[in-house]
């Protein structure tokens, strides 16, 4: 994660658990619970560099060439890899992260894909720039970048940074020494000075703050706990979401992907846990920002449990406002077009899974299903699908979300595979409408033709002749004029 530098001392990992109990009553003693859910509340510790030669940032993944060392962070989670070989260049692009390293003279491309570099193979990657210029000799040129109300442009040279405000004239510069290793990633400007990154506005310049969680092991040990069960509970009528907080030294607001689909389980206490995924602070620049919405899966210990899309994460429950979502009621009935699942909440996971909805079949045609309600995507953007809220059957009280897809408000009646047509009266049936249209041609063609000759008869009766009704009117036309 990173962020702009507030001056002022951060918050300790005490001091932020005691705010949060204060916050939340009975916090802390879901903290003393060892057998269910609790999202650490931690402060992330800063990153800092010793030999900064490259780096590049894009949303919340950013690489660093420090040294001898490349470092990269995904939201708040950090991974450190050291380097034999001299690093030429790094990247990301489109959440690809990329390094070059000169090996033997020849520069070497790698990607990093799960968890591991790999080398590349064919077209590598382009690290030249993509939205400044290269001038050589580490310089670079970013022509033109709008602000508020002005035009900058920013250049680096052996005397250091260059500002100059193109609303103003050439001659209105502003000129920094020290800094070097301009970029532009994101409509936004960076420079280094003395190993730390800084972010311009115009003229302004502000230090940048990359954190991560100093204890990795707090998110990976966080328990599956009741959670499943509390998600089982769920009343359809009764949905809620979850908008997100902007996160505060006081409050820090923190969310971490989850997997849904599956858990871990230590086979020594037999406690399952969560596969943890990103950890990412909530800013105006992450993943999910402050104010945006995301659904309630369920509330349990000190967390909520929610989803967006097709991710689900945890979170601590100081980091959002919870409201009713509105589920249209309907009273319909419902076909199944293909076997799938059926959901306790509106959100498509192995865990989250009811049943299984069943399409007709010849020897059960009347499967059907009760639609009582139904929720959008459109009014709700966090849902990855439409759902209609269906029963599993109309005398059982059991209820359960499934992607409006997946059925059809027609009745659907499979044909008997007992039953088969004659194909020899099929063959001669053919045969007959052929016939009849053949005839039905000829008898218009026919029919137009003789009209065709009605019509043009007495020309060829005057032709055979030798006269010409033509001349014989401007014969008389001739006499008539003498």
């Amino acid at each position: 994660m990173h962020n702009v530098k507030k001056y002022a001392l951060l918050t300790t990992l005490l001091a932020s658990a005691v705010i949060a109990a204060s916050v939340v009553p009975g916090i802390a003693a879901f903290a003393d619970n060892a057998e269910d859910t609790f999202y650490p509340v931690a402060v992330p510790k800063e990153l800092t560099f010793e030999n900064l030669t490259g780096y590049a940032i894009e949303g919340q993944n950013s690489i660093f060439a420090d040294g001898e060392t490349i470092i990269i962070l995904q939201g708040d989670t950090i991974t450190y890899s050291p380097e034999t070989s001299p690093i030429g260049a790094v990247d990301v692009y489109e959440g690809v992260f990329y390094k070059q390293l000169e090996i033997s003279g020849e520069s070497v491309s790698y990607a990093y894909s799960d968890g591991a570099w790999v080398e590349e193979t064919g077209d590598a990657h382009d690290y030249s720039p993509r939205d400044y210029t290269d001038l050589g000799d580490g310089y670079t040129y970013i022509p033109i970048v709008y602000t508020t109300d002005k035009r900058y442009s920013y250049r680096t040279s052996e005397d250091g940074l260059t500002i100059a405000d193109l609303e103003s004239g050439t001659d209105s510069s502003t000129d920094l020494a020290g800094f070097t290793l301009l970029t532009y990633y994101d409509s936004a400007v960076y420079a280094v000075k003395d190993n730390v990154i800084y972010t311009f506005e115009g003229e302004e310049y502000t230090e940048m703050v990359f954190e991560y969680f100093q204890d990795e092991d707090e998110t990976s040990t966080i328990l599956v706990g009741t959670s499943m069960e509390k998600i089982a509970a769920t009343e359809w009528s009764s949905l809620q979401k979850v908008t997100l907080k902007a996160s505060t030294d006081e409050v820090p607001v923190y969310m971490t992907e989850i997997s849904l689909n599956e858990f871990k389980t230590d086979s020594s206490t037999g406690k399952t846990y969560f596969i943890p995924g990103i950890t990412f602070e909530v800013t105006n620049r992450s993943v999910l920002k402050a104010g945006d919405d995301v659904l309630l899966l369920c509330a349990v210990g000190n967390a909520y449990i929610v989803s967006s899309g097709t991710q689900a994460y945890i979170m601590a429950q100081t980091g959002g406002e919870t409201a009713d979502i509105e589920v249209v009621e309907m009273t319909d009935t419902a076909t199944a077009v293909e076997v799938f699942g059926a959901y306790y909440v509106p959100f498509i996971s192995n865990k989250t899974e009811s049943f299984e909805i069943q399409v007709p079949s010849a020897e059960n045609n009347e499967i059907t299903y009760p639609i009582v309600g139904m929720i959008s995507e459109d009014t709700y953007p966090f849902l990855a699908h439409d759902f209609y809220v269906i029963q599993k059957s109309a005398s059982a009280e059991e209820y359960a979300f499934v992607p409006t897809g997946c059925l059809t408000l027609y009745t659907y009646t499979p044909e008997n595979p007992g039953t088969t047509s004659d194909p020899d009266e099929s063959y001669e049936n053919l045969i007959e409408k052929v016939v009849l249209t053949i005839l039905l041609v000829m008898i218009i063609l026919a029919i137009i033709g003789y009209l065709v000759f009605v019509a043009t008869g007495h020309k060829y009766r005057n032709a055979k002749d030798g006269s010409n009704p033509t001349d014989k009117n401007d014969e008389g036309g001739d006499q008539k004029g003498l």
